[in-house]
């Protein structure tokens, strides 16, 4: 599965997530970029803040979700 790149990734826009291992096969996760700062990523995962590189965030991305 072909995977986007730090340039695709966008703040405001949300991505399909696949991880490498998952605990369910086939487990969908999306996620919405709140904002790119630092070369982080910010996004909400039950509520809390979490930040991650964007190169990181890029190897997981899959697809924008519209």
């Amino acid at each position: 599965m072909k995977r986007l790149s730090p340039e695709q990734i966008k703040p405001g826009r949300s991505y399909r997530l696949m991880p490498y291992y998952t605990p369910v096969p086939g487990m969908k996760i999306i996620r919405r970029v709140d904002e790119i700062r630092d070369g982080k990523v910010i996004v909400r995962v039950n509520g809390k803040e979490v930040r991650m590189p964007v190169r990181d965030f890029a190897q997981l991305a899959v697809e924008e979700v519209k």
